[in-house]
């Protein structure tokens, strides 16, 4: 199946239009020459390969069941809530609410969340809350700006985004099973500032001094080069812009990085595990200024664990058992380092919000 086949039914496919001349508005107030031609090159490109998702995973998903939407939303709270029970006329609530179960259920594993969907609690792998709760009082301020973030998953942070009213928030992720989800919860949320692009990091490229914040989480230890995605980061950014950066890290005062033979508690797409001093110094080698690191600590497994929703081995699996300070492997446990850093400049503030 590819993309195309279920996007006539989604309300992103609709909302394209707005969100392209959103893009070309934003690229006249800076001035900056966005590649539009490349980027629905490689737009195109991605929504016509063929991906495997489950046969049952039809574009009937997208028709809701006869759901009034936008219904009801609230992304204030850790969970992000979209819609209730009382959306869905009585008479015939059990078997909407089964359907929907079902659909949801095609689209595990569901990594990142809490939801609550149409008052079911959709519990993932990753309480994501807690790194949102961490960085979000440091945030610069939102409200109006363009926002890129790569690697977004379900785009329960694109949701989170949107309380901050941004005028435009574009998710970048290449993996079509995390699209779907998204999608899924955007038909009954229809938040017309947020768009996924079934594009990985390095199609920001495309979009020179254009975005306001770039957030770049859970991304850099997974590419062979990771100077390369800061570097692209960096070139993305608007003079004055942010990084918001969250990455795998070791807990060691020195200027090291760990690079496993083969696997990393129990991930073999784990290229570099750096220490704090070492994800410094990548910053500042690839231009980054006022580099503050914000929060550095051991995962703990509260954060990261199984769950019916994501049914299968989770980071208390890939701990050594006798020593938790160890993974399975005999390599130092995972700790996670947050860092904010800027592009030099002054970000011209936005003159209207767009949405």
């Amino acid at each position: 199946m590819k993309y195309t086949d279920i996007a006539p039914h989604t309300f992103s496919d609709q909302n394209r239009p707005r969100i392209l001349e959103t893009i070309r508005s934003v690229a006249r107030e800076n001035q900056t020459p966005v590649d539009m031609d490349a980027y629905f090159s490689a737009s195109v490109e991605a929504e016509n390969r063929d991906v495997h998702i489950p046969d049952d995973f039809t574009p009937d998903m997208y028709g809701h069941r006869r759901i009034k939407t936008p219904v009801f939303t609230d992304f204030s709270g850790d969970i992000v809530v979209i819609g209730r029970e009382e959306d869905i006329p009585v008479q015939e609530r059990d078997h909407i609410l089964r359907g929907v179960r079902e659909d949801l259920e095609r689209l595990i594993p569901w990594r990142k969340g809490p939801y609550r969907i149409l008052g079911m609690e959709l519990d993932a792998e990753w309480q994501s809350h807690l790194k949102w709760n961490r960085f979000v009082p440091l945030l610069p301020p939102l409200e109006n700006a363009v926002i890129a973030d790569i690697g977004s998953n379900s785009g329960y942070y694109l949701f989170k985004m949107a309380t901050h009213h941004p005028a435009l928030v574009m998710g970048f992720d290449p993996v079509m099973k995390f699209r779907a989800q998204f999608e899924y919860l955007q038909n009954l949320a229809r938040v017309p500032s947020l768009y996924y692009n079934l594009l990985g990091w390095d199609t920001l490229r495309f979009f020179p001094d254009f975005f306001d914040v770039v957030f770049n989480m859970g991304i850099i230890y997974h590419h062979k080069s990771p100077l390369e995605v800061l570097e692209v980061s960096y070139s993305a950014l608007a003079p004055g812009g942010t990084l918001v950066l969250e990455t795998m890290g070791m807990d060691s005062p020195e200027e090291v990085v760990l690079s496993p033979s083969r696997r990393y508690c129990g991930v073999p797409g784990i290229w570099f595990v750096p220490s704090e001093k070492s994800v410094i110094n990548w910053l500042r080698r690839t231009h980054f200024t006022d580099v503050r690191v914000v929060y550095n600590a051991r995962l703990g497994v509260e954060e990261q664990r199984s769950t019916s929703w994501a049914p299968y081995e989770s980071l208390s699996d890939f701990l050594n058992k006798k020593n938790p300070d160890l993974t399975i492997e005999g390599y130092p446990a995972p700790n996670r380092i947050y860092v904010m850093a800027k592009k030099p400049g002054t970000l011209v503030p936005r003159s209207s919000v767009l949405f």
